[in-house]
């Protein structure tokens, strides 16, 4: 007792020379929380130093707060300016009883006033944007490390049982149009340029990109001419050696340059300009049923609500991380516009007849997961619209069809009669009229109940026909879609100096990449390209399996899996944009209250 007496007597005797001084403090002051102890744990730490007492001290030139993890509280170190006037002293005299210990919850979003001329510094452990990837490689303590390295890709426990207890993990009948806003829907977003619903007169070649994907005049397109569909199997990258050094899964994997051959050797819609608007434009039947088409859709239907945007010195995305009372202005918005419909009970009643018509059950995974990548497109794109607004609300999204008939390459000879195009999911145009590509892939949650020989029948005692995988979100581009981003590139001109891929899951956020364009790459693609056209497309004859890597010359096989290994740093060196959490993701709700759309129509 004598040894607590004597601490508490120390205490007071501190106190008080604190109040004679007026509520001087030294000019290098640790703040430590009330349930914590002075440790020597951090006394190798660049920006903490520790006394002889063992106190933690902060250096004055370099100002930082460290997050406990377990305790859930935001330490605050109080950094006096170096110039303290008088009236800063009486400021920080009725503030100095409060000043010995001070904590914050991390959750809290602002940080308490504790005197003028002095620093608070509040660190929040939020999802960073990691554009150069330097700050995210120096952090070695997995508990103070950004949130995307630790749900990169994968969701917490806690979250995940809460999402397997909304949805259910087996089903028979997935819901394709899960939550999905429609294309036509997105034409309609404030932000998007739709393309018209006809095109009455061609006035160059490229306008033939006015055509809409899906529209006949763009299926007629593709004939004969090698896109992005295409181009992979051209190069031989998905064949069966190529595709394991770059670490291609088998099930895209093909060989004999899968149909690329077969769609290259059909002759190519190409001509004039006059023989082009013949064939393509003025078609009396089209136009009756563009008429019958748009009339299905409520063109009177308020659909979106326009939001406003902040506009401040710095980019939303610093602004949505600030704490919220440190700023007089209000909140980011989150999304670029409100959407205003929802899903009713008989629209998902709707959904469940339509399922069992389709008999999902006996529907191979494959084509389920095709269906969901173009019920989901519009979805994915909006994710990159909503982003990208936040830096700019003047970026817009274009729509368009096949890009590239324009090209000086697919006017002249020196192809040997190969054609390109691509056909973006959407273009990105910034207010100083730049481009960039934009390509949305969606990985579909659903999978055959056997896939990875996973057949517990405890976890599934129905015996269901389709699980839920959550796929773990990569920041990099796949190798079998690099082509495909370049060719787009390429397709839109030069002026388009790199495209942008969002990768999204249904329950696990998206991630938004950026891939810068290689011309030294694409002039070996158009080699290849040119390779193939001349080896097996103008004498038909059907290559063999690893046509390029297996070639007879000795000199062409290694200069190929050079070009092999290229592709595959390009995708892994590609730039992490952000990472989206799923929260972030606008998709539609549902119009009864408190009541989840379910991933299954069981």
């Amino acid at each position: 007792m004598q040894g607590y007496a004597k601490v508490f007597l120390f205490g007071l005797a501190v106190l008080e020379c604190i109040k004679m001084t007026d509520g001087a403090i030294s000019s290098t002051v640790a703040f430590l929380t009330p349930h914590s102890t002075p440790q020597r744990q951090n006394k190798h730490h660049p920006l903490i130093e520790c006394n002889h007492h063992g106190v933690q001290t902060v250096k004055p030139k370099c100002v930082t707060s460290t997050t406990s993890c377990r305790t859930k509280t935001t330490q605050l170190f109080l950094i006096p300016s170096q110039a303290t006037t008088s009236k800063n002293q009486k400021q920080n005299k009725s503030s100095c009883a409060n000043q010995t210990l001070y904590t914050a919850s991390s959750d809290s979003s602002s940080s308490r006033e504790i005197g003028a001329g002095d620093t608070i510094v509040y660190n929040r452990t939020e999802n960073p944007v990691r554009k150069n990837d330097s700050d995210s490689k120096n952090t070695s303590d997995s508990k103070t490390r950004p949130k995307y390295e630790q749900h990169q890709g994968q969701l917490s426990k806690k979250k995940r049982n809460k999402s397997r207890s909304n949805n259910p993990s087996f089903g028979n009948y997935p819901n394709v149009p899960w939550r999905a806003i429609s294309m036509a829907h997105f034409r309609r977003h404030p932000n998007v340029l739709p393309l018209p619903d006809a095109v009455l007169e061609l006035k160059q070649l490229e306008d033939v990109a006015n055509f809409r994907q899906g529209s006949w005049q763009w299926d007629a397109l593709h004939v004969g001419r090698c896109t992005t569909s295409q181009a992979a199997s051209a190069l031989g990258l998905l064949e069966p050696h190529a595709a394991r050094a770059m670490g291609i899964p088998k099930s895209l994997q093909k060989q004999g340059g899968g149909s690329a051959f077969y769609r290259l050797r059909a002759p190519a819609l190409a001509g004039s300009l006059d023989e082009m608007n013949a064939i393509l434009c003025n078609h009396p039947e089209e136009q009756q049923e563009r008429h019958k088409t748009t009339h299905d859709v409520d063109v009177n239907e308020i659909v979106w609500e326009a939001t406003k945007s902040r506009h401040t010195n710095t980019t939303a995305a610093e602004t949505s991380r600030s704490p919220k009372k440190n700023s007089n202005l209000p909140r980011q918005p989150k999304f670029a516009a409100r959407y205003l419909c929802k899903t009713t009970e008989e629209e998902l009643s709707k959904w469940k007849r339509d399922a069992r018509r389709k008999e999902f059950n006996t529907v191979p995974s494959m084509r389920v997961r095709m269906e969901w990548g173009n019920v989901q497109e519009a979805t994915s794109l909006l994710t990159a619209l909503n982003y990208f607004w936040k830096q700019d609300p003047r970026i817009m999204i274009k729509e368009v069809g096949m890009c590239g008939a324009g090209l000086e390459m697919n006017s002249t000879m020196t192809n040997h009669g190969l054609l390109l195009g691509a056909s973006p999911d959407g273009v990105i145009e910034y207010p100083n009229r730049t481009l960039e590509a934009l390509e949305v892939k969606n990985h579909c949650p659903f999978v055959s109940a056997n896939f990875g020989n996973k057949t517990n029948s405890t976890r599934n005692p129905s015996r269901k026909q389709y699980r839920i995988r959550e796929m773990p979100l990569q920041p990099t581009v796949p190798p079998a879609y690099v082509s495909q981003l370049m060719i787009e590139m390429l397709s839109l001109g030069p002026s388009c100096r790199s495209a942008v891929m969002v990768r999204q899951t249904a329950t696990n956020g998206a991630v938004i990449l950026r891939l810068h364009r290689d011309d030294a790459w694409i002039d070996e693609m158009m080699h290849w390209l040119r390779r193939f056209q001349t080896d097996y497309v103008i004498p038909d004859q059907a290559p063999p399996v690893n046509f390029f890597w297996q070639s007879e010359d000795q000199n062409d096989s290694e200069r190929y899996k050079k070009f092999v290994l290229r592709t595959k740093e390009l995708g892994e060196s590609v730039q992490l944009v952000d990472y989206i959490k799923n929260g972030d993701i606008q998709r539609v709700v549902s119009a009864t209250r408190h009541q989840p759309i379910p991933l299954f129509l069981d």
